[in-house]
């Protein structure tokens, strides 16, 4: 690859596959006939490579601070794009499963477990295949940290197990403040609420209620029917 087209690439894959292509596609050089379609895919597949590179690297770095969710759901997008880029991801991170540090460790699995949450079917079924990684991960016995001990280990033990079940679940996990809104209108204080069904259970918060004989089994209400039979005896 000539060097100013690779210069492109290189700079173009921190801004986006977008505007590596207009830039690359105003250079003299992708006009010669023949070459032009060709040239533009190879750097459009280069791009893809390094853009997952680099995220995939920031969100399992060897630090303890968490990989930030935009990070996460930007991998995510790039997982639904296609099937050999959840192949190209899945592979990524079962490498860094392998990785000596417990750090590295529990971060790739955070970032299968968001996948698999967000719905990338194709990941989900290409780390489903090499779940074995992720099992073995279960019985993981690393060697202490100076300052936290068994802690980083016991993490990686704990979090894989989340992630099997997550790997062979095939309901996706959906928008859990959506989920809660829906049950704010079963459970709240609207109509048909608790509210209301204590009411109609209780014959009236205990006999207030025109029935004398329903509520009277609830302490001896003073409804109509209930106050005239008191009279009558």
């Amino acid at each position: 690859m000539p060097t100013t087209l690779a210069t492109v690439c290189t700079q173009a894959a921190f801004c986006g596959t977008k505007w590596a292509l207009i830039i690359a596609y105003k250079l003299p050089l992708l006009h010669n006939a023949g070459v032009h379609c060709c040239l533009l895919c190879s750097m459009a597949t280069f791009i893809d490579t390094v853009q997952r590179f680099r995220k995939i690297e920031e969100a399992t770095a060897q630090k303890d601070d968490p990989a930030p969710v935009y990070l996460l759901d930007e991998i995510a997008d790039m997982a639904r794009q296609s099937l050999e880029q959840a192949q190209a991801i899945s592979d990524a991170l079962l490498k860094k499963l392998q990785v000596k540090s417990p750090v590295v460790k529990f971060k790739a699995l955070r970032v299968i477990k968001h996948l698999c949450v967000k719905g990338c079917s194709q990941f989900q079924r290409c780390m489903q295949r090499n779940s074995t990684a992720v099992r073995e991960l279960i019985h993981f016995r690393g060697d202490p940290d100076p300052f936290k001990g068994d802690v980083p280990n016991a993490r990686v033990r704990e979090f894989s197990k989340e992630v099997v079940e997550v790997l062979f679940n095939s309901t996706p996990v959906t928008n859990t403040n959506n989920t809660l809104a829906a049950q704010g209108k079963i459970q709240g204080f609207g109509s048909g609420g608790p509210g209301e069904a204590a009411r109609s259970s209780s014959g009236h918060y205990g006999g207030i209620g025109s029935s004398g004989s329903s509520s009277s089994n609830y302490g001896g209400g003073l409804g109509s029917s209930g106050f005239a039979a008191a009279q009558q005896a």
